[in-house]
């Protein structure tokens, strides 16, 4: 777990640029979850969290010590200070952990494919999803990772400056 103690860590200016930004929030396509619940909820249906920051306190509340506990978590972990994390909240009462995600549109859109419907039953959990070269084929797992906010034209002149 990484620990974060100072508002100077250029980690914890990009978070609270996140949580004060819509427009950040929409140029990185990221968005922020307060709570324990809402983070189950995501994990459930969308994927893996990219990030989750848990207060000091929050690491001594057991159902988000089970939670980091558990092996499922799958995201990088990060401790905040209770001063910082509370500087951070965007509710009256912080609830000890927060999480980045991705926006979920394109992968909600991916799973109501027909072919997603089709191999439901073999979809593997992301957090399982080192399993999957020795599964039985067909098999699959929608993984979570940071998207990029360039746009695809950019992403291919990236690769080959003398894409169009």
């Amino acid at each position: 777990m990484r620990r974060i103690v100072s508002r100077d860590n250029p980690h914890y200016k990009v978070l609270k640029k996140l949580l004060q930004s819509g427009r950040e929030r929409r140029r990185t396509g990221l968005a922020v979850l307060d709570g324990m619940h809402l983070i189950d909820a995501y994990s459930r249906h969308c994927g893996i969290p990219v990030e989750i920051f848990v207060s000091d306190s929050g690491t001594g509340r057991p159902e988000i010590a089970s939670y980091l506990e558990s092996g499922q978590v799958g995201a990088t972990i990060t401790v905040l200070g209770d001063t910082l994390f509370a500087e951070l909240a965007v509710v009256e009462t912080p609830s000890g952990i927060m999480a980045v995600v991705d926006r979920p549109g394109f992968r909600l859109e991916a799973l109501a494919k027909p072919a997603a419907g089709w191999l439901a039953s073999r979809r593997l959990p992301e957090a399982t999803a080192k399993r999957l070269p020795g599964a039985k084929a067909p098999a699959w797992t929608m993984l979570t990772t940071r998207l990029s906010p360039l746009s695809s034209t950019a992403l291919r002149r990236a690769k080959r400056p003398d894409a169009p």
